[in-house]
């Protein structure tokens, strides 16, 4: 919601093409900070809502060190690799793609510290103070220091990054010294679990690269084949399309580490509760705003600014994936907080690929609004396809039914089965 407004100020004190810059590059971060940091993000979710439940800080300071230093090498490696491209010549200063994409990169390993500030605070339980570094200081002391430099009269798309990059920068510094609060001396004892952690992030790092296919390729797509003012009007609709979000990620944040708890204790009738209240979170969570976006779709796309109405058909499709989204329920953290991170893996792989062959043909085929048609389409089928597979191997119903008795009801049959993935 924070982040929305703060797009709002941006495409209203921005030439459309800078703001398709800014948005370009916010995209590429997006992307590439769970991928800088090779599948830790959701690893130590898991792990640290093991470790926290069983008070060993020891392990807890171990996986943060490994994680963090994970995240700064490998985005460092990509400054320093794409700088390079620069110096070379491969890459050009005044292309705005490439220009795009280095600015984003400048800004990745603040990105990826503040979301392995995150996962960890997940993982320990502490929920609000999680979300209040990315979901709140972010956004808002991002539109302090782009309001700043606009009443300066200096704007444009690499002050409103760098004023980006220093609101990252004091998140990080909140979230860190509260985790060190926490977890005791800096000094403190450390224990490492290298392979363990490896073996579950392998496949959580291939399933987050091609997640991030499904769900970001899109809006990159839209910016390289047709340029940044489309891309700009691309971005208005999804940033519509994800306002929900703030109350999905609310209800992600509490269950996974939750998820990882009961699935280690094998606690599996409580685990099906906590999942049928949070599925129902998600879907009237939704429900409003599609109502809302399909009913008045320009109306709300006016806010940031006439330029931007004719992105209403974009909208309509975009949230029309969000709500079959919403119907699926948590699915997605179902898969990766238990032991099925390979079959979540083969589901998006499959997924990223139909993603990249559709949206290619449609955005040939009808511009801007073939991207989000192909995102809707390719996000529902894969929603509804985990929904089966948690079904058939761990015996939990996550999607939204109706009856007339009540909202929502899980199956009983299953609820009390042990899995078959259980370790």
């Amino acid at each position: 919601m924070l982040f929305t407004a703060y797009s709002i100020f941006l495409a209203r004190i921005l030439q459309q093409d800078d703001y398709g810059t800014v948005m370009y590059a916010i995209s590429v971060a997006t992307a590439l900070g769970p991928i800088c940091l090779l599948g830790f993000d959701r690893t130590t979710t898991k792990f640290a809502a093991i470790y926290y439940a069983e008070q060993q800080l020891s392990h807890l300071r171990g996986l943060l060190v490994w994680a963090r230093r994970t995240g700064l090498i490998f985005s460092g490696a990509l400054l320093l690799l794409t700088g390079s491209l620069f110096l070379l010549g491969v890459l050009k200063f005044s292309d705005s793609k490439h220009q795009a994409v280095l600015l984003a990169l400048c800004i990745l390993p603040f990105w990826a510290w503040v979301l392995l500030n995150r996962e960890f605070q997940r993982g320990m339980k502490l929920l609000v103070p999680a979300m209040f570094g990315f979901q709140v200081l972010r956004p808002v002391l991002a539109l302090a220091f782009t309001a700043l430099v606009y009443w300066a009269g200096a704007v444009n798309s690499v002050t409103a990054l760098a004023g980006l990059g220093g609101a990252l920068l004091v998140a990080i510094i909140v979230d860190t010294r509260r985790i060190k609060h926490m977890l005791g001396p800096a000094a403190g004892q450390r224990v490492y679990e290298s392979e363990k952690w490896f073996h579950t992030a392998k496949p959580l790092l291939f399933s987050m690269l091609m997640y991030t296919i499904v769900t970001r390729a899109d809006m990159l797509m839209v910016g390289s084949l047709l340029g940044m003012e489309e891309a700009a009007r691309y971005s208005v609709a999804s940033r519509l399309a994800s306002f929900p979000d703030f109350i999905l990620d609310a209800i992600r944040i509490v269950m996974a580490p939750v998820i990882a708890e009961s699935f280690h204790r094998q606690e599996m009738s409580s685990m099906q509760q906590r999942v049928t209240k949070a599925s129902l979170m998600v879907f009237l969570a939704i429900v409003p705003f599609a109502v809302a976006f399909i009913g008045l779709p320009r109306f709300f796309l006016g806010f940031f600014g006439p330029a931007y109405q004719s992105a209403n058909v974009i909208l309509i499709y975009l949230i029309a994936g969000q709500c079959v989204n919403a119907c699926c329920g948590t699915v997605g953290v179902l898969m990766t907080m238990t032991n099925l991170q390979r079959q979540h893996a083969r589901i998006v792989t499959v997924s990223a690929l139909l993603m990249l062959a559709l949206g290619y043909v449609l955005i040939k085929t009808i511009g801007a609004e073939g991207a989000a048609l192909a995102t809707a389409v390719t996000m529902s089928l894969a929603n509804i396809w985990m929904v089966i597979v948690v079904k058939k191997e761990l015996g939990l119903t996550s999607y939204v039914k109706i009856s007339r008795t009540a909202i929502w009801r899980p199956r009983q049959s299953g609820v009390d089965v042990r899995s078959k993935h259980l370790v």
